[in-house]
């Protein structure tokens, strides 16, 4: 494999790292800014149901101090009416406050004694309140009279021996929760609605007040998953857009409390961290291409000085000397290896020059030196000759 497809290779594996970290660090971020989000919605909700809570409690305990004052009084029938009278209340969310007996007296502070006409035990909220241990809240209902919405704080209340004497009813006017739903906002925006356990809408900023849940598209396929769940959110298409629908439960009627709010409101944040990671994997991965274009215009000058040198090293190996000098172009490791390189072929050269001066100097004493016993062998004959011929003439 070539150093330029390695760094290649190394390049694309850089850009898909930069991009796994970019999409890990979003998803990421996405969920824990979700949760958030979901966090700061639910509390939103929690808080509303919290202080409707309250304010629900709060006007019942007129039905607390009632049925306690009946109390002192159940074995004083004489004293009863006019206790009750003495609790009549200055507050305009109040409309009425009714005692009904065991007996069947019948007595309220706006209506007086209707004993005669009413019997308690025929009424939804004296039937609840004998039922229930404590302080207990009704379904929400039209006033007959005053043909607004309210709710009835109930309580029983017993004599000195613990026996069942009767109930009483504090009706309580809703017509303030018309102005807590139009208040009800997340970041400005939403539209709240208030619904009873049993699916009556008794207030709601679009005026669906006194509609039953099933009647409107946004709670129809919901409702059912919030009574059980109590808290939480869901999304859905309303008037051609993406809602968020978060929801909680008043702790003393369970009654629901929604809002609607517009998801690109509602996770408006979510949007910007997905432009901003966008942006960020973008310039992440442009950079990535940018070094990869570095690295193989470097990768391109390293194989080229390589692929050079290893040119000229293959023809020094097969004996070829008169190579022309490699081209200096740095003063890097490259471009001393390849001064270096033709360093060594001069060398060589002169090297393999001096062999070869030496070989001719060394021939030509050789010859020398064999001409020279030549002569000494000619000479050697001529004068075994003369002493052959002196021997002879001796004889």
């Amino acid at each position: 494999m070539s150093i330029r497809l390695k760094l290649l290779l190394t390049g694309i594996v850089m850009a898909v790292l930069v991009a796994a970290i970019c999409i890990i660090g979003y998803i990421t971020a996405e969920r824990a800014l979700t949760a958030s989000i979901s966090g700061e919605i639910n509390a939103v909700l929690a808080n509303e149901c919290s202080e409707l809570d309250g304010y629900l409690r709060e006007k019942g305990k007129l039905a607390d101090a009632t049925a306690n004052l009946l109390e002192e009084f159940v074995d004083r029938p004489e004293r009863l009416d006019q206790a009750l009278v003495s609790l009549g209340s200055n507050d305009p969310e109040v409309f009425d406050i009714v005692n009904g007996t065991e007996d069947n007296h019948f007595i309220g502070w706006v209506g007086g004694d209707a004993s005669d006409r009413v019997n308690p035990h025929d009424r939804p909220w004296y039937q609840q309140a004998v039922k229930t241990s404590g302080l207990s809240f009704t379904a929400p209902y039209e006033d007959i009279t005053q043909k607004k919405m309210i709710v009835s704080a109930t309580r029983s209340y017993s004599d000195r021996t613990g026996a069942l004497r009767g109930g009483v009813c504090v009706d309580i006017s809703l017509d303030t929760l018309g102005e807590r739903v139009k208040s009800l906002k997340y970041h400005g925006e939403g539209e709240g609605v208030i619904v009873s356990s049993d699916g009556l809408i008794i207030a709601s900023s679009e005026g669906y007040a006194m509609k039953r849940a099933e009647d409107t598209s946004v709670l129809k396929a919901h409702f059912s998953e919030m009574i059980q769940k109590k808290s939480g959110y869901f999304s859905m298409e309303k008037n051609g857009e993406e809602q968020i629908i978060a929801y909680g439960t008043v702790p003393s009627t369970g009654w629901i409390v929604a809002i609607a709010v517009p998801k690109s409101v509602a996770f408006a944040q979510l949007e910007s961290l997905k432009m901003t990671y966008g942006v960020l994997s973008v310039v992440g991965i442009l950079l990535v291409i940018g070094i990869i274009i570095v690295l193989l215009r470097f990768a391109a000058t390293i194989t080229t000085a390589t692929e050079a040198l290893t040119g000229h090293v293959d023809a020094l190996a097969h004996g070829q000397l008169n190579l022309p000098d490699l081209p200096v172009n740095s003063d890097d490791e490259l471009g001393r290896l390849a001064a270096n390189f033709n360093t060594m072929v001069g060398n060589i050269r002169s090297l393999i020059r001096q062999v070869a001066s030496t070989a001719e100097q060394l021939a030509a004493s050789s010859e020398e030196l064999t001409a020279g016993a030549h002569q000494m062998a000619e000479s050697a004959t001529e004068i075994a000759g003369t002493v052959s011929s002196v021997a002879t003439g001796t004889e």
